[in-house]
């Protein structure tokens, strides 16, 4: 009802219609739809808020956005490759490949300096919020990272500067897409300079998106990019399931994952001491007794995350554009899209 108490018509009838994803934000600018969000990204907000001037019948409204970081990278743990694997595995070179990252350039890039720069964790909004973890491994610091790359054993070089792998390999650190989101290849290009600097040649290939799952899937992909946890917003009363090894959707441990799925029927069980420590803090919150205890959990969970960077978060918070057509009412200004 509106403010006068009288009734509003319903929405009766809701129909969707499958295009390509390009064509999403030109349909969306032509006024062919009423509500849109889902595959319209920050990239969209020039030519959507374009075409409200000119005298499209719709607005556009920018809402927070709740996943933990709106890029990602996921090395994969469970690689089939040995040498890779044991690489990937050494928490320093994941800190290594995060200090590479120039997030402030690509910030500015690509969001006009609107989106939070820093790792993966709770969003600035959440009462589990901690800045020391967002910018932990976060900042920009190559001679940093070259100091525990080398710290590695990885000094070895081949005649173009790149750094050898323990079996003598080059060292082409592959990252796998679904090749859907232009600003992850942006991203990905920017970093692909500055991960050079460190020695690494990033080299990026794009799929469609079932195949990328399944090659994460099978431990055939070595790294992948994605969206950050999708719930970046928890409490401490929100089960923190996804921050352990309990998902092969979490890409940098599939097989754990399908371990913990399958009751031990595929995949493998974890190895390591962090992720071991993730399931049992898991377990813990689950027989915790009250709010008090399940809070120092979570921050334990997130703390782990922070140290190891499991997923090396890019950038989060950047605002998500949604178009409501003009006659379309009880569409909240500000809301939170995940």
């Amino acid at each position: 009802v509106d403010t006068r108490g009288v009734q509003l018509p319903y929405v009766d009838v809701v129909e969707m219609t499958v295009v390509g994803g390009g064509l999403i934000a030109a349909k969306a600018n032509a006024g062919e739809v009423d509500l849109q969000a889902r595959g319209l990204d920050f990239s969209d907000v020039s030519i959507l808020k374009k075409g409200e001037l000119e005298g499209g019948n719709y607005r556009t409204l920018l809402w927070a956005n709740g996943a933990a970081s709106q890029i990602a990278i996921y090395p994969n743990l469970n690689f089939t490759d040995p040498v890779w694997r044991g690489v990937m595995r050494d928490a320093r070179f994941r800190r290594a490949l995060s200090l590479g990252i120039d997030r402030r350039m690509i910030n500015r890039a690509l969001y006009f300096g609107m989106a939070t720069e820093g790792g993966m964790t709770a969003l600035s909004t959440s009462p589990l919020h901690d800045p020391a973890f967002l910018h932990a491994w976060a900042e920009f610091d190559l001679e940093k990272a070259n100091a525990l790359l080398d710290e590695m054993g990885l000094t070895e070089r081949t005649p173009s500067g790149l750094r050898k792998l323990p079996d003598g390999r080059p060292m082409e650190f592959v990252i796998e897409t679904a090749g859907e989101r232009q600003e992850v290849e942006n991203a990905l290009t920017i970093i692909t300079d500055t991960w050079r600097e460190l020695g690494i040649r990033l080299i990026l290939r794009p799929l469609d998106r079932d195949i990328l799952r399944n090659r994460v899937y099978a431990g055939v992909s070595m790294a992948a990019v994605w969206f950050g946890w999708d719930n970046g917003l928890p409490t401490a009363d929100t089960s923190p399931m996804y921050l352990a090894p309990t998902n092969q959707e979490f890409f940098s441990w599939p097989k754990w994952g399908q371990y913990y799925q399958t009751s031990g029927e595929a995949g493998e069980p974890p190895d390591m001491t962090a992720a071991k420590r993730l399931m049992a803090l898991s377990r813990a919150w689950n027989s915790a007794r009250n709010t008090a205890e399940r809070t120092l959990i979570w921050r334990e969970m997130l703390a782990i995350h922070a140290d190891r960077q499991f997923a090396i978060g890019i950038l989060s918070e950047a605002p998500q554009p949604v178009v409501a057509a003009s006659g379309l009412y009880n569409v909240p200004e500000q809301a939170i899209w995940a």
